[in-house]
């Protein structure tokens, strides 16, 4: 089985990113905007793990993490951000004469949150290897996008433009 090479920290960064954005859910917040703030740099956490990270070939894959209901996720996140909801976004790649459609940052935080529920509980039940494998497939091929679609909305929560 292949080794990450932890003194470039990936599995730790990984592992620390993932239990930041976890508590950004799961925590206990004085506030709203103490929990939007400590959401926006737990997202820019995940996007520095995954580019400082090291990419592994040949990771085990053979994790079948448990399955979550996706409608309760949403409503636990739902209540967790109860000023956030629908945001104006551009197809990614379109030219300026593209419609602009809806994002929707409760759709974008609860797909985070339940494939980083599975990356947690590969660092717990598996190994570092297939955790930080599942981290990076996931960024690269799903909720990657959430994550930059939902900053510019938690930006605009957080300043207004």
């Amino acid at each position: 089985m292949p080794k990450i090479d932890d003194s470039a920290g990936t599995s730790t960064s990984v592992k620390e990113a993932v239990a930041n954005f976890i508590v950004c859910i799961e925590g206990d917040f004085a506030d709203d905007g103490a929990r939007i703030a400590a959401t926006a740099r737990a997202l820019d956490q995940l996007s520095l793990a995954y580019h400082d990270g090291a990419d592994i070939e040949n990771a085990p894959g053979e994790a079948e993490p448990p399955q979550r209901e996706y409608q309760a996720l949403r409503e636990t996140v739902a209540t967790r951000f109860p000023t956030l909801g629908y945001y104006a976004t551009a197809p990614a790649g379109e030219t300026l004469d593209t419609d602009v459609t809806v994002g929707d940052a409760i759709d974008d935080l609860t797909d985070i949150y339940s494939e980083l529920q599975d990356v947690a509980w590969c660092f717990a039940s598996t190994s570092p290897e297939d955790a930080v494998r599942l981290f990076r497939f996931g960024f690269a091929h799903h909720w990657g996008r959430h994550v930059c679609d939902v900053r510019g909305a938690i930006h605009f929560e957080l300043f207004g433009m």
